[in-house]
């Protein structure tokens, strides 16, 4: 997926936790959870983090793309470090982006192997990255957004 239709679906999944928990600091929370979508693409070289984070371009070096950070254990150790370093709801919010992101990858032809590196079992969908089919996708979730936004 590309990094607009990654932020759509994190803004939907934080405003669908916004919901069901007790979040002191809902606009904080929300963009940690943006920032937490962009985490699991830390292993390609090209990517909007290490595009950002130059420090961070050495991980591609020793990380294939889509194996270990898109796992969810990756993802469970984000919230863990981050959740006892900086406090739960920082930790919280990156990880439920982060989630996020590996649930909308799940979606594309390229899948996710949730379990990497213990198991191979990778979930693939239909969706081809870039193509009409994520554009699609994109504006959905960005309508269900907005709708959750105002109700």
């Amino acid at each position: 997926m590309l990094a607009k239709t990654h932020i759509a679906f994190g803004v939907l999944a934080g405003l669908v936790t916004l919901k069901f928990a007790d979040i002191s600091n809902p606009l904080l929370f929300i963009v940690l959870v943006v920032l937490g979508v962009f985490l699991p693409d830390i292993d390609h070289a090209k990517s909007k983090i290490n595009n950002t984070l130059k420090i961070t371009k050495i991980i591609p070096l020793f990380f294939s793309h889509r194996g270990f950070f898109h796992s969810i254990f990756a993802a469970g150790l984000v919230f863990v470090l981050l959740s006892w370093w900086l406090g739960f709801i920082y930790g919280f919010g990156l990880f439920v982006g982060y989630v996020s992101h590996l649930l909308s990858d799940a979606l594309t032809v390229q899948g996710v192997n949730f379990l990497h590196p213990v198991a191979q079992f990778r979930i693939r969908g239909p969706v081809k990255t870039g193509t009409l089919s994520e554009i699609i996708i994109f504006f959905a979730v960005l309508g269900v957004d907005a709708w959750l936004l105002v109700h």
